[in-house]
């Protein structure tokens, strides 16, 4: 019998989670009215057929299934490449102050940002200046006839398939047969998401290629072994995971998970030389983003930007989602130093206020919201088209009842998939699985604190779908 080690202990909290996401998530469609019950039972049974299917596949030769999987590659490029020019949305929410921007710039040929979102909001600079490369160079080959939503939209879909290049390649290293890597792969690409997100992109979209090459390039690392070749993969990790940080900041979570999983495997040697060539490479893309960073933005955003503190005072009251009355508290207040005492001393006002038992029920209700709801909220993204076609209705309009169903039934099996492997894994962690575990708790733990939503774990799931590999070998591992 496996002995109580702290492996074990992570193991099992992990199951427990998972399976308390997987039964929330089959009840989130009665208490939402966005997802309906019916269809999620249809996309449920959609699933397990699919499932079926893929296991009738498993037993054919390994070449054939590699052909199988290439060619669902290329239908989901293909696919996805096919709703960017298809379905034109306007970009609202989040995207739309830096399109706003972009538009500006070009406008008045200029590339001074100057609109007050970005004095508040500064962590969406970096976006706005890869699009605005992005699309000056676009423009400059192809003139006006291709627009910037399409422009950001295939630039997306790049993203997205580098991405799921990046996961295949991370499951390729994982210590598993090749009958299980394959099942985890389908499941990497079957994921919804990338559907429902192909034309609508933001931060968390734009980063992933860049966190999950980081990462990949780190496990390339631990397997070399020539001393130089491997502190030169570190490096380039800690470049491609600073970069991806730059872009949203919770990339910083998978740099904190690859330290702790060192530091617990007694690797100190090995931490040592990560944390030194790290810490070179994130102080090399800071100077280089500073660099570029002051050729596009004049305006002073030491005062007038959001505190961390703020997005903690909004996450301790209520059910710890976005307040706008929390805005205007920490906006009314001129310096920077005013802003982190007062969101401070609201946030400890609350915790105090909200009791124990308050602030237990605060943290599973904001659980909830971050793993529970399968469509990831995307019907706030992509609520405005520039033409409502047929396939705009179908997959965000007023037909798309059956697509939230469907994502909403993948959540249900992906959970329930990742609780059986957390259940079913019967050996001491190697260290891609231990990374996993250790990231999935960082994201826990971020998301019991910070403000709560849905969409934040549309940037954590791709990573955590690995730790299905164990549910798909034949015999307990």
């Amino acid at each position: 019998m496996r002995s109580w080690t702290a492996e074990f202990l992570l193991d099992r909290f992990l199951f427990l989670f998972s399976v308390c996401i997987a039964i929330a998530s089959i009840c989130v469609p009665f208490v939402y009215e966005k997802i309906q019950p019916g269809w999620t039972g249809i996309g449920v049974l959609i699933w397990f057929l699919l499932i079926v299917l893929g296991r009738q596949c498993m037993m054919k030769e390994e070449s054939s299934r590699n052909r199988i999987l290439h060619m669902g590659m290329l239908v989901h490029c293909v696919l996805m490449v096919g709703i960017v020019c298809t379905v034109h949305l306007r970009p609202v929410v989040d995207l739309k102050d830096p399109i706003c921007q972009i538009e500006e710039m070009i406008q008045e040929n200029t590339r001074e940002i100057t609109q007050s979102h970005f004095s508040v909001y500064p962590n969406n600079i970096p976006l706005t200046i890869l699009l605005y490369r992005i699309y000056s160079l676009v423009r400059s080959v192809f003139g006006t006839s291709v627009s910037l939503e399409q422009t950001g939209g295939l630039l997306n879909v790049l993203m997205i398939e580098t991405t799921i290049i990046c996961l295949f390649r991370l499951i390729d290293c994982a210590d598993r047969t090749p009958v299980s890597r394959w099942a985890v792969k389908w499941i990497v690409l079957l994921n919804p998401a990338w559907i429902a997100y192909a034309a609508y992109y933001y931060t968390d979209t734009v980063s992933l290629p860049f966190a999950a090459a980081g990462l990949l390039v780190f496990v390339y690392g631990l397997q070399e072994e020539q001393t130089g070749k491997r502190m030169a993969l570190w490096l380039l990790s800690g470049l491609l995971l600073g970069t991806a940080m730059k872009i949203r900041v919770t990339s910083l979570l998978l740099i904190l998970s690859i330290l702790i999983a060192l530091l617990y495997r007694k690797r100190f040697k090995e931490l040592r030389t990560v944390c030194l060539l790290f810490a070179l490479a994130l102080g090399t893309v800071h100077a280089a983003y500073s660099i570029v960073e002051d050729s596009y933005v004049t305006m002073d955003t030491y005062d007038t930007a959001m505190p961390a503190t703020h997005f903690l005072m909004m996450g301790s009251h209520g059910n710890g989602k976005y307040d706008r009355e929390d805005f205007q508290f920490t906006t009314s207040f001129s310096t920077h130093e005013e802003k982190v005492q007062q969101t401070w001393n609201a946030y400890l006002n609350n915790l105090r206020h909200n009791g124990i038992k308050g602030n237990i029920i605060l943290v599973i209700k904001k659980e909830v919201i971050v793993w529970c709801n399968g469509t990831h909220g995307y019907e706030l993204y992509t609520s405005r088209a520039v033409k409502e076609s047929w396939l705009y209705h179908l997959l965000y309009g007023n037909h798309s009842a059956w697509f939230k169903g469907l994502m909403q039934g993948y959540r249900i099996l992906l959970f329930a998939g990742i609780a059986y492997g957390l259940w079913k894994y019967r050996r001491g962690m190697d260290d891609l699985f231990l990374l996993c575990m250790v990231y999935w708790c960082s994201t826990i733990m971020f998301s019991a604190v910070w403000e709560a939503h849905t969409r934040h774990s549309l940037s954590y799931i791709p990573f955590l779908t690995l730790l299905c590999l164990p549910a798909f070998q034949k015999n307990n591992v």
